[in-house]
């Protein structure tokens, strides 16, 4: 299993015990000072792990800024390939895997829309693309799990909700306006555990709502959107020292468990 994802089930186990406890104490249904010892136990625990993984279990911090990362692991700016205008991207570039059918490359020549090599959710047909040929939502999936993630995008003024997921489970969002120039600023996320962006209009931007509907009646928002410059920071396997605190911590509440169960016997 991905070691971010053992990280976060950890944690979400321990909260969970953690809220139980503290629960019985507040309300005063502790039996005995053996259950009340407990409790501190199990705080004592999660306190441990926490300090011992650095996740930060708060909501995370959205990124808007115009440097992104200050120091990502991964900058995938998809210039260094064979592919050519409008060749569909999906696994082409090492740490990022974009869903099928839904991402093109845009070359910068003949266009503004980056100085260099791009990915959009249309093909370009020599600048005669129309909104019923956008891709949305559309999604990245992250090679690892991330602590944080940010990209340059534009998209005509229109309104995108940016979602960050672990697999399949919401864990952040943030709705931004992106220009139809070539941006002078990042967006993104710091501070969570993360796996996946999906990206999906909020408020089209050309003069109507321009809507598109499947056979199946599905109805999206469409707008164009050029991508470019994504970093990534992936997550950190605890140190030894890290592990090592985790595994004090575990050890001194299974002994403690086990004093108790002697004495009672």
């Amino acid at each position: 299993m991905n070691p971010g994802k053992m990280k976060f089930r950890l944690l979400r186990e321990l909260i969970v015990a953690a809220l139980l406890a503290a629960s019985r104490l507040a309300s005063g249904n502790v039996r005995n000072a053996v259950e009340k010892r407990l409790v501190q136990y199990v705080f004592a625990c999660l306190v441990t792990v926490m300090y011992a993984t650095g996740v930060n279990l708060a909501y995370g911090t959205v990124i808007n800024n115009s440097t992104g990362l200050a120091t990502p692991d991964i900058i995938v700016n998809f210039n260094n390939t064979t592919l050519i205008q409008d060749d569909e991207v999906t696994n082409q570039f090492a740490g990022v895997n974009f869903d099928p059918n839904t991402i093109f490359l845009i070359l910068p020549e003949g266009s503004d829309y980056f100085l260099t090599n791009s990915v959009g959710n249309f093909q370009d047909k020599n600048g005669t693309a129309t909104y019923a040929d956008t891709r949305v939502p559309f999604f990245i999936h992250f090679s690892d799990t991330v602590t944080e993630a940010a990209f340059q995008m534009r998209a005509n003024y229109s309104f995108w909700t940016i979602t960050a997921l672990l697999g399949t489970t919401f864990v952040e969002d943030t709705t931004v306006q992106f220009p139809d120039t070539v941006p002078d600023f990042y967006v993104g996320f710091t501070g969570i555990l993360f796996d996946t962006l999906k990206f999906e209009v909020a408020t089209p931007n050309h003069g109507s709502v321009v809507v598109i509907c499947d056979a199946n009646n599905v109805c999206v928002n469409h707008d164009f959107m050029v991508l470019d410059n994504i970093q990534l920071t992936a997550d950190r396997v605890p140190e030894p020292g890290s592990g090592l605190l985790v595994a004090l911590a575990l050890a001194s509440m299974m002994g403690f468990v086990r004093s108790v169960k002697r004495k009672q016997s």
